[in-house]
Parts: structure tokens; sequence; C-alpha cells
């Protein structure tokens, strides 16, 4: 049975070992992420944390609404078991918003199709395959360009602080997208350091 429970009332442990044992684990999903990106958020939790579905939420003329908060690609259902539909999840979810906006991740399935669900593509590349087999994938034109950039002398350095890999991201990236305001770049500065303290992303 699907239980909504309050951020507040989560078993954390419980919570977070379904997360990073989850068929579909994503760093986006674990509490102290959730925590530091989302203004609030509950989970529909399956029986004793078989699946867990998190949904970050707001609240505006005391209607609440489910929102994908900056800096989260994906949620959705996470379980220990791949064969655990989201439809559940979904229904349950539609009996308590009356607005959700949500993106769920690449390993869930939509068993039947909803006027409320609108379907998007992402592209994901795949870290699977050594280094040779991934560069097969791409095209001759692409393929040429990594050439061109590996004779160029540049340099690949990691280990920046994330406040000058924030500056880059605001020269480039930051340019192209105009809804991004000061307190995103600041909660990404909180995500980067916890992930340097965590060992996560280096």
């Amino acid at each position: 049975m699907i239980h909504y429970v309050q951020r507040k009332h989560l078993d954390v442990s419980k919570y977070n070992f379904c997360i990073e044992n989850a068929v579909q684990s994503k760093v986006f999903a674990f509490s102290w992420y959730l925590d530091i990106v989302a203004d609030h958020w509950d989970v529909l939790v399956l029986d004793d944390y078989k699946a867990v579905m998190p949904v970050p939420w707001r609240s505006k003329f005391f209607i609440k609404y489910g929102y994908p908060p900056f800096w989260i690609l994906e949620l959705g259902v996470f379980s220990l078991n791949e064969k655990i539909g989201i439809q559940s999840f979904l229904d349950v979810l539609y009996g308590k918003f009356r607005f959700i906006e949500s993106r769920l991740n690449t390993r869930n399935h939509i068993e039947k199709k909803s006027p409320h669900l609108l379907t998007k593509e992402m592209q994901v590349l795949s870290l699977h395959s050594d280094h040779d087999a991934i560069l097969n994938t791409y095209r001759k034109d692409r393929r040429k360009d990594l050439g061109r950039a590996n004779t160029s002398g540049l340099k690949a350095k990691w280990g920046d602080a994330p406040e000058q890999l924030i500056t880059l991201f605001k020269n480039n990236v930051g340019q192209r997208t105009p809804n991004i305001k000061k307190a995103d770049y600041q909660v990404l500065e909180q995500i980067m350091n916890i992930c340097l303290v965590k060992k996560i992303g280096e």
C-alpha cells in the first residue's frame, strides 16, 4: 500500500537506503539533496520503503502544488525492484495535488496514457561503456571536433572551487537561461560544497 509521508515523519535511513539501492538511483532524490533544493517535499512510500516517490511542493493561496526545483533533472519513482510500476503512485499523487509538474526519471515507464501527462525527450549519455565505444556513437563531425580539441593544447583541470565553476556556468549556460536567480546559484554552491564533503561527483 502507498502512503503519503510528510518530510518530518520520514524514516530518513530507510528512505536513503531505497534511493541508493534503487534500480533508478539518482543523486537528486537523496534526502540531503532535496532538503537543499526544495521549498518543501514529502514522499509517497510503498509498504516499508520498497519504493518511494519524492514530491517537492509549494503552496500558493493555500493550494499545494508539486513543482520541479531548479537543479533537479529527474525524480519520479525509485524502487528496489524494476517490476514496481508507477501508475499507482501517479493515482495517489493526483488525489493529493490539484496541480503537479514533475520530471519522471528515464527508468519510469508510463503504463497508460493520460491527459495529465506530457512526454518530452531527454538525451542521456550512458557511461557504462568504455571511451572508444562511446566515441563511436558520435557523429563524424563531433568526433572531428573532439580530435581538434585534443590537439589544441586544452587542458582538463579538475578541482576548481565551486565559485569558479559557477562563474564559468553563469558566463556560458547562465546567459541562455534567463530565469536563473541569484538564490539559485547560492543553492548550487551549497550542493557543490556538500558533494565535495560527501566525495560525490568529483
